[in-house]
């Protein structure tokens, strides 16, 4: 595009990629703040790995602690996989190219999803059996992610949005 072609964005699309910003960020740190809850030696989660069957050989307290820090390295890479993808998507939609329209699809849809998994990431926060300020952390990191991902859906949603992500639906490049 030259100069005299360069579109604007409008407010709707510009607040739409701050929330999505917002919800890969706190969704990547919901995902870590759990992982590191795991490794935590009172947290629910390694009791109940405690009392399952150990492997022949190993010892029960070194097996619990390596399952805390596999958990912790899987909670990161999908914190980070989550993130990498609502960046990638917001980032076509910014393009307003011919993928915007799809992007903009996938990010509503992925956005509802991570709402109802923020939902269920705040009622197990208490559950997880580690200290208050991080159960504390970690309800609020997904209360966030719900707000982000709402107000996210909210905007890309609207009639302007709309108009951007179709302008180029079907123009080739």
């Amino acid at each position: 595009m030259t100069q005299t072609e360069e579109q604007t964005i409008p407010t709707t699309v510009s607040y739409a990629l701050r929330c999505w910003l917002v919800l890969a960020i706190f969704k990547a740190l919901g995902l870590i703040l759990q992982g590191v809850a795991g490794t935590y030696p009172q947290s629910a989660a390694r009791e109940a790995l405690g009392e399952a069957k150990v492997p022949e050989g190993i010892d029960p307290g070194t097996y619990v602690t390596l399952a805390g820090y596999m958990g912790l390295v899987f909670n990161v890479a999908f914190g980070l996989l989550f993130a990498g993808l609502i960046l990638f998507f917001a980032y076509r939609v910014k393009q307003g190219k011919k993928q915007a329209f799809s992007a903009n699809f996938t990010l509503q849809l992925f956005s509802g999803i991570l709402i109802i998994d923020a939902v269920m990431g705040v009622s197990v926060a208490g559950a997880l059996g580690v200290p208050t300020w991080l159960t504390l952390v970690i309800g609020w990191a997904h209360i966030v992610v719900i707000v982000a991902a709402a107000t996210g859906i909210y905007f890309s949603s609207r009639q302007e949005t709309r108009s951007y992500v179709e302008k180029n639906r079907v123009k080739e490049d």
